[in-house]
């Protein structure tokens, strides 16, 4: 019995899978088609991508980012 109900849990589960990441493409798409007919930008990445990566290359911890911005801005910290 609980098997039959894994099953089709499972199941349930790739098709509602399957049906968010058709609907993702899809409006990926569209923003795509509607920025280039605008002249604007989008998103590259699917969201599939996004939510699936482990960060990306170069990616910075929130003490880089502080400084980076400090250093560009001019800004003398003072502790």
């Amino acid at each position: 019995m609980f098997l039959r109900y894994a099953t089709a849990r499972y199941k349930t589960e790739q098709r509602e899978a399957a049906y968010r990441f058709y609907v993702s493409e899809c409006l990926k798409i569209i923003s795509e088609n509607t920025a280039n007919y605008g002249g604007g930008k989008f998103m590259n990445k699917s969201l599939y991508d996004v939510l699936n990566s482990h960060g990306f290359e170069g990616a910075k911890n929130a003490e880089e980012i502080i400084d980076d911005i400090v250093k560009r801005a001019g800004i003398e910290v003072i502790e």
